[in-house]
């Protein structure tokens, strides 16, 4: 860990916390490059390196305010150290709230110059966490700069918080988009898509929810990772074994991996369309991790793997609601299966070299077609129970008035195809 950081560490919890040495924390001691040198790709460690005397100055303040037991001298000596930290970095408190995150996962996570105005009031080890995000966010902010300049750097760590969407060119042939909502608990995501030619190369047959929010999205990437900031290293050595590799063994043939996950996807989708006995299982394998794949679909037997929150709320229903309840999901994620289908006809029509299109096309329109007859007729036969709603689970009532907008969002997008 950070010298810095273990010194105030030790304030917090007034004890020993350990060594500073020989440790790499990515985003806390390092940041994590991905650079291209030499017609090869490299991750590399860059550390991040304390600002002038900052951090001594901090440590001797604080060690003086752990001293103080009255209010005005805290707010007196609070000012102190704002006032220090200005003289030496005019800077200091110039970021935005999304330019950090705390923690990579929690919500509802801020530090601003109005909070550093107030921490007289706080405990003081709430005080010596909070000077120390503050500096940790002064030096990456330093160090970011750095690094957008250089020529070598492709992309590197960092502690954004919130929705931050990055595409960066490899070379000619290849590039990368990054996509990271980090710090909003159960909603946050870290993925990336890696472009071949402009063609994503995704393995469409993943069909992932953003989770907590009551609307879902389907996300299209290549790869999904774990909310851990060790995932940048996941991230960054696939991208460069993948690419290393394409070049280093005479171009393997992305080509016919990209059409064999679309032919994936079309034998998924035409089985989601046209099978209705879909099961429904609760997650119950430690390997589902929620932060990492939210619902997984298995091509092979062709049931779902649902969110347990979902099902926790089917489960409390009534006997008699169940099977229906179990009913209503289902025609919504195949719903959402069918307009991701027809969103994705922009993706395939840049693989018109690789495909039949017209196949696909004609394919993914009948079979939509077909599923929005479904749809109607499954609300029709639903109305007169939905209009006497008395003693019947609101979660349903609320499914059948999702169903009604995706029958409205799939005849619109249907008729949007020529």
């Amino acid at each position: 860990m950070d010298c810095e950081d273990v010194f105030m560490l030790e304030l917090i919890n007034n004890e020993r916390v350990g060594s500073c040495k020989n440790s790499e924390i990515i985003n806390i001691t390092h940041l994590l490059t991905l650079e291209w040198k030499d017609n090869k790709l490299y991750t590399h460690k860059v550390k991040i390196k304390p600002y002038k005397k900052m951090g001594p100055m901090i440590k001797s303040h604080l060690e003086a305010y752990a001293k103080l037991r009255h209010v005005d001298d805290k707010r007196n000596y609070i000012n102190k150290i704002k006032n220090d930290l200005l003289t030496m970095a005019p800077d200091f408190f110039n970021y935005n709230d999304s330019d950090y995150y705390v923690d990579i996962k929690e919500p509802y996570q801020t530090i601003s110059e109005i909070g550093f105005n107030q921490l007289y009031t706080k405990e003081f080890g709430v005080v010596t966490e909070s000077i120390m995000h503050l500096y940790r966010a002064f030096k990456l902010k330093k160090h970011y700069q750095i690094l957008n300049i250089s020529q070598s750097v492709i992309a590197y760590s960092y502690r954004y918080k919130g929705w931050r969407e990055s595409t960066y060119d490899i070379d000619d042939i290849f590039s990368i988009k990054v996509c990271t909502n980090f710090g909003y608990g159960r909603s946050s995501y870290f993925n990336m898509t890696l472009y071949y030619r402009n063609l994503p190369i995704i393995p469409y047959q993943n069909i992932v929810q953003y989770a907590f929010f009551d609307e879902k999205e389907i996300l299209n990437f290549t790869e999904n990772y774990e909310v851990i900031e060790s995932s940048w290293e996941d991230c960054f050595n696939h991208v460069a074994n993948f690419i290393n590799d394409y070049y280093r063994y005479n171009h393997h043939d992305i080509k016919l991996m990209i059409k064999n996950n679309v032919n994936e996807f079309m034998a998924l989708f035409k089985s989601m369309m046209t099978n209705d006995q879909i099961n429904y299982y609760k997650k119950r394998h430690a390997k589902f991790n929620r932060h990492k794949i939210n619902d997984y679909l298995s091509i092979a037997n062709n049931k779902f793997i649902e969110k347990d929150w979902d099902d926790e709320i089917i489960e409390d229903t009534v006997d008699g609601d169940r099977d229906i309840m179990y009913e209503s999901k289902i025609y919504i994620d195949r719903a959402k299966i069918a307009l991701y289908a027809l969103n994705n006809l922009n993706n395939f029509k840049l693989m018109s070299d690789l495909i039949d299109l017209e196949e696909v096309t004609n394919m993914i329109k009948k079979l939509s077609i077909d599923f929005l007859e479904k749809l109607k007729r499954y609300v029709i036969s639903n109305q007169s129970n939905d209009d006497d709603n008395e003693g019947r689970p609101s979660e349903l009532f609320e499914d059948h008035e999702r169903i009604k907008m995706y029958i409205d969002s799939l005849n619109k997008k249907i008729h949007e195809i020529k």
